[in-house]
C-alpha cells in the first residue's frame, strides 16, 4: 500500500480571503503529494502570487504557502491508496506537468463556480 496527501491551506492572500468568504470554508486550496515530506506537491493554481489570473497545473512547493504577512494555516490528511493508483497517479502528474498550458486554471470561474 501507498499513500496519497492531501493538503488543505487557508492563505492569507486576497484571493484566498475572497475564496474563503464566498464558498464559507475554512480552507481555501488545496494540493496532493505522493510523498510524506510535502516538498513535491501539485495542483491547479495561479502561477506566481503576483498574478491572480493567470493559471494552470503547478507544482508546488511548501514555501508556496508562506505570505509575507502571514503564513498560511494547513491541514494534511494522508489517504492509503494501492500501488496501482499510486502508480496512475504518479503517471497522471507526470503527463500534466509535460503539457501545463493544456490546463489552465481561471479565477473568474472558479469564483463563479460558487454563484
Amino acid at each position: 500500500m501507498a499513500y496519497l496527501y492531501v493538503v488543505f491551506s487557508k492563505t492569507g492572500t486576497l484571493m484566498g480571503k475572497s475564496i474563503r468568504l464566498f464558498t464559507r470554508n475554512c480552507y481555501n486550496h488545496v494540493s496532493i503529494s505522493l510523498d510524506k515530506s510535502l516538498t513535491q506537491m501539485y495542483s491547479f493554481a495561479r502561477k506566481t502570487r503576483c498574478a491572480p489570473l493567470v493559471g494552470g497545473f503547478v507544482s508546488e512547493t511548501p514555501s508556496r504557502y508562506l505570505c509575507e504577512k502571514e503564513p498560511a494555516d494547513i491541514k494534511v490528511c494522508r489517504v492509503e491508496i494501492s500501488d496501482k493508483r499510486y502508480e496512475e497517479i504518479s503517471s497522471l502528474f507526470s503527463s500534466l506537468s509535460r503539457n501545463p498550458s493544456y490546463y489552465i486554471y481561471n479565477s473568474f470561474s472558479a469564483l463563479y463556480s460558487v454563484f
